[in-house]
């Protein structure tokens, strides 16, 4: 029976008449030095030996450039009783769950039997969630900050020196339970939730975050961001300051570009679909191509003009793009018993339905093509926001008080840089 059963296996494996695959060859196994001392590696046909194989390598580089030790070293956790853990247990706990996709302190449970995964760190075991949850209760908000701005500055400063562009925007975070600052605001997910607000600073190029502050749920307006935002770069010489602030509608507001305009710094913003931004569109898709539309790049066409609306203090330069859709008439969507059409969408001479976007910019030496392009280069860092929510862990690791969420946000993002 026994014989028979092993046939039967191999016949699964290697059906009659098809050809078998011939074994791969591996490199052998190599050195490689983690915080733990030097440790072989060999690569396995097997791919359920270890879901963290390629972790060594990672702390081979956190290891050899120092980065690890000074993380662990600065770090400004203090405990009083004999007992406490480490603090590299508690970072090397924390490290693990995030690069694991947790997002939840108690998925941090889930690895705790793992025994090679301290043995890279040099620690002597992964701590538990409840360690991990109250690690940095109670501990200067002060000396915690600066900790965190010194180690994720070291990620990008590098690169200030080059031309880049910063991109500003906000996240919702939904919450359950009753945590600070957990108000009911703009939640496209889960509408009527409380939830928190990331406000989010990118290096665009590189996809680095530079800083991410945790505020309440109500407050995603941009002006909420600002005062981060004009304080984070005046901390730094001008020589570091990005080529041009980019943003979407959220951010195309008098206050946000005043600010930028007074400090000398141009900008890209996308328009809201307000009563005055309509009344231009219409009038240029009146003119109909006389109004001197030009190709803008992926199916749009744009035009060049001059807004000041109803606020502003200033007029100033702003691009039309449009695109032809491939139907002839637009769809509409019943929004509280009122037809709306989906987005600006105008039908011009000669039958053709159009969808619309408005940009204002200070960049006036750069062609309509460039602008149009470098507006649709944030598409990039939608993307990783996307990576960052689903992928990461900013949808999680929440605790009651806000300090240590905005720890938690700020630590996944310099562990992501």
């Amino acid at each position: 029976m026994s014989g028979m059963s092993e046939a039967k296996d191999r016949e699964a494996l290697h059906p009659v008449g098809e050809q078998t695959r011939e074994p791969v060859d591996y490199p052998a196994p190599h050195r490689v030095e983690t915080v733990g001392g030097p440790m072989q590696v060999s690569w396995e046909e097997d791919p359920g030996i270890s879901p963290h194989g390629m972790l060594t390598y990672f702390v081979e580089f956190l290891h050899l450039s120092g980065i690890w030790a000074e993380f662990v070293e600065q770090c400004p956790l203090r405990y009083s009783s004999p007992n406490a853990p480490a603090k590299a247990e508690i970072l090397g706990t924390i490290l693990c769950g995030v690069l694991s996709g947790h997002r939840r302190y108690a998925h941090i449970t889930g690895m705790r039997g793992d025994s090679v995964l301290p043995k890279l760190l040099g620690i002597a075991c992964l701590r538990s969630e409840d360690s991990i949850r109250r690690a940095f209760a109670h501990q200067d908000e002060e000396a915690l900050t600066l900790w965190m701005d010194r180690q994720t500055d070291k990620t990008f400063e590098a690169l200030l020196e080059q031309e880049w562009v910063l991109d500003v925007d906000a996240t919702v975070k939904t919450l359950y339970g009753r945590q600070e600052e957990a108000h009911v605001g703009y939640n496209p997910m889960k509408p009527g939730r409380p939830s928190h607000v990331y406000q989010v600073m990118v290096l665009a190029a590189a996809k680095l975050v530079l800083n991410v502050d945790v505020q309440a749920g109500n407050l995603t307006a941009s002006e909420y961001a600002q005062p981060t935002l004009w304080g984070w770069l005046e901390s730094r010489q001008r020589k570091d300051w990005p080529t041009f602030l980019r943003g979407d509608i959220a951010h195309g507001n008098e206050q946000m570009m005043q600010g930028a305009e007074q400090r000398g710094l141009a900008y890209l913003f996308k328009l809201r679909q307000t009563k005055g931004v309509g009344q231009l569109i219409a009038r240029l898709a009146a003119r109909g191509d006389k109004a001197g539309w030009r190709p803008a790049g992926q199916g749009w066409e744009g035009v060049e003009s001059q807004l000041q609306l109803q606020g502003w203090s200033r007029q100033r330069r702003v691009i039309v793009l449009r695109r032809k859709l491939r139907q002839r008439e637009p769809v509409f969507e019943d929004v509280g018993g009122q037809l709306r059409l989906p987005g600006w969408v105008l039908e011009h001479k000669g039958g053709d339905w159009y969808e619309h976007a408005v940009l204002v910019t200070s960049w006036e030496e750069k062609e309509l093509l460039a602008v149009a392009q470098a507006y649709r280069d944030r598409a990039d860092t939608e993307n990783m926001f996307d990576e960052l929510k689903n992928q990461w862990g900013w949808t999680g690791f929440s605790t009651q008080d806000l300090l240590r969420s905005q720890l938690m946000a700020r630590m996944v993002a310099l562990i992501f840089n």
